[in-house]
């Protein structure tokens, strides 16, 4: 017991530093999650169909989410390293560069979402009544994306620069509204009509506005330094893209461009495997639609180990500390792994109480059950895979090995299994979910040794 608190004495600053980096993250994700659940169970409450419908629509945005994964955790990579050598010119000219990003890609999921909803929703399923009403959900909520992708780039350089707590309080103030207006929209309260899934769409658009509006306001007033002379204003994006080295835009696109091909990889295999499930049938789909908040619940905590893991890691390796960047990785990694099986057993013990709210079908329950024992156990491979990538392998550059390790994890380990169990063997949605999960274990052995190499040390700005 005495060399327990001895340890902790010893490693006060380096754990003050981690709570104040990441627990911020970790509670807006905690909220954003704990949003998506509210939204789930308050479109549960209109059938299986609308659940199926909003959840397989999701998965769209959810590849533009996996874009802006790139676009954000580019910036965040260049901001970090920057922050740590202290170069707060370099800092405007890459988060301009994300930005102009972020209005590019969000415009063009936007044109297609309104151009063709349907045909976009039946690539996810083959059911026409989810195929009409999820084309009504996304061609509304379309219209968020464009504020959501410049909230979340802007985000991801204020806590590079290890400012975490303007990004949680526009998250806040985006999940009370989006929140209420759900209610409001969605059930015809307060003298509104009665809107269902476009009333989520709704709600989703407002919040996501006002949460951008916050979080460009509360940077300016808190953080002046990047607004103010000689740098000149930080959101004329244009001038700053254009009077970036071409060094630093070589240098940015690469590690952008592989991130976002990575995440494209791995969000095009998850929604094959969605498609996978919806085509067993639309209880598979529901089943694992209501899943996935309560996954994503599961590993909130991680979000912000990764987070602050990647701030101190990136801060280190621009600083040009190597072996403080190793050490600072390696006590991240350890944390993740003892917390992920305590995270795993209470998902375990607790799943039925999640699952109670949901008015769904019993088919529906018994698969989103097995679907959760699955999680739980693999929980561990889950988050320490994730914190090993976006908190160690990106902050230091090391973004192909990743885009190689998921191709080969997603297609041609999890996608075959998928195939095989689903339609060859035709095993129940657990143990579909199952094998796919064992891609999971593939990837946290190669991280291991990818890790302790120490080649996935890069100084992306040094000589800039």
């Amino acid at each position: 017991m005495h060399s327990i608190f001895a340890y902790f004495e010893r490693e006060k600053d380096f754990y003050r530093t981690f709570i104040k980096l990441g627990v911020p993250v970790a509670l807006q994700n905690f909220l954003a999650a704990s949003l998506g659940l509210i939204d789930n169970i308050m479109v549960g409450q209109l059938g299986d169909v609308p659940i199926a419908s909003v959840g397989l629509a999701n998965q769209y945005y959810f590849i533009l989410f996996l874009v802006m994964q790139g676009v954000g955790g580019g910036t965040a990579l260049f901001v970090s390293q920057f922050w740590g050598k202290k170069n707060l010119v370099q800092i405007r000219k890459v988060i301009a560069l994300g930005l102009a990003l972020s209005i590019i890609f969000s415009f063009l999921f936007f044109l297609a979402a309104v151009i063709a909803p349907r045909f976009i929703m039946g690539i996810f399923s083959a059911d026409r009544d989810v195929i009409k009403l999820g084309g009504v959900f996304l061609s509304i909520v379309a219209i968020s994306y464009m504020p959501m992708c410049l909230n979340f780039c802007v985000a991801a350089a204020l806590r590079s620069m290890r400012e975490v707590h303007i990004p949680l309080q526009a998250n806040i103030l985006g999940i009370l509204i989006n929140t209420c207006l759900n209610y409001i929209l969605i059930f015809g309260k307060s003298g509104f009509p009665a809107m269902g899934v476009a009333g989520a769409a709704i709600a989703t658009v407002i919040a996501q506005s006002v949460a951008l509006l916050y979080i460009c306001l509360r940077a300016y007033f808190k953080m002046p330094v990047l607004f103010h002379k000689p740098a000149g204003r930080l959101f004329h994006t244009g001038k700053r893209v254009f009077s970036v080295s071409k060094d630093l835009i070589k240098r940015f696109v690469i590690q952008t461009g592989t991130m976002i091909g990575k995440d494209l990889i791995w969000v095009i295999g998850i929604s094959v495997y969605m498609a996978i499930y919806a085509r067993i049938s639309t209880d598979a789909a529901a089943a694992v639609n209501i899943t996935s908040v309560v996954r994503n619940l599961s590993v909130v905590l991680f979000a912000g180990i990764a987070n602050a893991s990647s701030i101190l890691v990136g801060n280190s390796i621009g600083a040009g500390d190597r072996q403080g960047a190793y050490a600072y990785a390696a006590k991240f990694l350890k944390i993740t792994l003892f917390l992920g099986v305590i995270f795993g057993i209470i998902l375990i013990l607790t799943r039925y109480l999640f699952l109670m709210p949901y008015k769904v079908s019993v088919n529906v329950f018994s698969g989103a059950s097995g679907v959760m024992l699955v999680f739980g156990i693999a929980l561990v491979f889950y988050v320490y895979n994730m914190v090993a990538v976006m908190g160690v392998m990106r902050p230091g550059g090391d973004n192909f090995f990743c885009a190689i390790m998921d191709t080969i994890a997603v297609w041609f380990i999890g996608l075959p299994l998928a195939l095989l169990t689903a339609f060859v063997w035709k095993f129940p949605l657990m143990w579909v979910f199952a094998f796919i999960s064992t891609q999971e274990v593939f990837k946290a052995l190669f991280l291991t040794w990818r890790f302790k190499s120490k080649k996935w040390i890069h100084n992306l700005v040094h000589g800039i």
